[in-house]
């Protein structure tokens, strides 16, 4: 997942989920790679960025692609990755310190190969069937500049969205049947597939967003590190970039730096929500005035039954609130990254990790921190955490 935005989100209709309606595109092949910066430091990875490809496991793409890495007419060692939640880059790493100079990297990767081995049905306008280009990039001749000792940690805020996720959350006006669809906002829910005011939802909800930045780019960090965003001690996002998670309940957080050339690997504190950020379900407030005076409630747990209608008398909501929208979660099918750095997090009333409606810390709080500096490629080691 990427950036959420902190924002009542207006959904006036939705679509049926078949149509796919947030799809701006279902191509996923390799094409267009560039240099992420305009020189690298020495011992930097050398970060290439182009158009969005399928999730594709390391050890998948080294059956289907050729990268080699040359200084004039000699071949430099090293190897290439494509980490996990990375969808348009592609990471060579030096096997050592480079020399400073014009570097070319020749890449081929068989993307009709890659189709079939993900189970991707092939679309060639997306791109070649096998993509190749020579890619020239500079390396300078000084070292990264050094990290700032901490991470900034994650900020906190609320987002409210109807509570929209069963039969059983909305009213509709005589005639009105909603759909179970896509809205604007590309998120599933049950709604009208009308006009705006066609139909009323009797509760919002309001979500923590939890969100991050990168270390400023002014400062030379762009393209250098990898970011990961931790959730109760759950990894749940990653990135080159910002990022934002969203929780229906309370919280804590921390986020971690990885130094794609020499692994080291920078934490933030733990930080939690402030008491005074509230969540939880609330009354709807409508957006758009109802296009009738006497909405029909005409939900049922397995669908709308125009048959089984009552009407529905604004601000008494027949039925309690419906299932929140899931948690943001880090779905891959390649191997699941784990934390390399890992504060001590609250530990609620009862045993697990992270803050519970019973665990609330004030905003800011600082926890002990462990910092890990990880040898040149050496895999990424999992924190340990307590157990639920």
């Amino acid at each position: 997942m990427r950036r959420i935005a902190v924002a009542a989100i207006v959904v006036v209709g939705l679509v049926p989920a078949a149509a796919e309606a947030c799809e701006t595109s279902s191509c996923g092949r390799w094409l267009g790679l560039e240099p992420a910066r305009g020189e690298f430091p020495r011992d930097a990875a050398i970060v290439f960025s182009g158009a969005n490809h399928a999730e594709v496991c390391v050890a998948e793409l080294r059956e289907h692609a050729e990268v080699t890495v040359r200084r004039g007419g000699e071949a430099v060692a090293g190897s290439f990755d494509v980490p996990v939640s990375l969808y348009s880059e592609l990471v060579w790493l030096p096997a050592a310190l480079l020399d400073p100079g014009g570097y070319t990297l020749t890449v081929t990767i068989d993307n009709a190969a890659l189709d079939a081995a993900l189970g991707v049905t092939p679309n060639p306008s997306c791109g070649p069937d096998v993509y190749s280009e020579t890619i020239p990039f500079l390396v300078g001749s000084g070292m990264s500049p050094p990290a700032p000792m901490v991470v900034p940690p994650p900020t906190f805020a609320t987002m409210r969205r109807p509570l929209n996720g069963s039969w059983q959350s909305l009213a509709c006006c005589p005639g009105v049947v909603p759909i179970d669809g896509i809205g604007a906002d590309c998120e599933p829910g049950i709604g009208p597939s009308g006009d705006a005011g066609d139909c009323i939802y009797f509760y919002d909800h309001d979500y923590l967003t939890i969100s991050t930045e990168p270390f400023p780019s002014a400062d030379g960090h762009d393209a250098l590190w990898l970011y990961q965003l931790v959730v109760d001690g759950a990894l749940v996002d990653r990135s080159m970039r910002g990022m934002s998670a969203r929780r229906s309940a309370r919280a804590c957080a921390h986020v971690e730096a990885i130094h794609l050339g020499t692994g080291e690997a920078v934490g933030s504190q733990v930080v939690c929500p402030p008491d005074d950020l509230v969540l939880g379900a609330r009354a709807h407030e409508p957006l758009f005035p109802l296009n009738c005076s006497e909405p029909l409630a005409c939900g049922t747990a397995d669908g709308w039954a125009p048959d089984h209608c009552q009407v529905y008398t604004v601000g008494e909501p027949p039925f309690s609130p419906g299932p929140t929208r899931p948690d943001t979660e880090l779905a891959t099918h390649c191997e699941a990254p784990a934390p390399v750095t890992m504060p001590v997090y609250p530990e609620p009333e009862d045993a697990g990790c992270g803050c519970s409606l019973t665990s609330r810390p004030g905003p800011g709080i600082v926890v002990g921190m462990v910092v890990v500096v990880l040898r040149r490629r050496r895999r990424l080691s999992p924190g340990a955490c307590c157990r639920r």
